[in-house]
């Protein structure tokens, strides 16, 4: 449990930073959030993406606050079928037709299966 907890909007970041949660690069000169506190008597801070924001709160409540971001945040997005436009991919499945999958998936594996239906999806070079 965080012992102290703030967010704040950054209008523009002065050099890049990375998106704690989806690992997207944010670039220098654009909007973020960064978020700083203490938890377990450690001091944190993170930034995150403008892309991030909406799907925070769902995360944090659904892990009952207490995850490891990097790893958890992902996970939770293919688990929960979450529509988060950089860590997914909107591809056509034949019985489905427009379906999201892991964008990570689909770029480094030749199919990966329809999340609704089990349909194999191959990608097409």
């Amino acid at each position: 449990m965080s012992d102290c907890y703030e967010k704040r909007h950054v209008k523009s970041t002065r050099k890049d930073h990375v998106c704690e949660y989806c690992g997207e690069t944010i670039p220098a000169g654009s909007p973020a959030l960064y978020a700083h506190g203490i938890f377990d008597n450690e001091a944190f801070g993170r930034y995150y993406c403008t892309t991030c924001e909406p799907f925070i709160n769902a995360f944090w409540d659904y892990m009952d606050n207490e995850a490891i971001i990097r790893d958890d945040f992902p996970e939770w997005v293919r688990q929960e079928r979450i529509p988060h436009p950089t860590l997914t991919c909107e591809v056509e499945c034949p019985t489905c037709g427009k379906v999201r999958v892991m964008r990570d998936d689909w770029e480094h594996d030749s199919w990966v299966f329809c999340p609704n239906c089990d349909a194999l999806l191959e990608r097409s070079e």
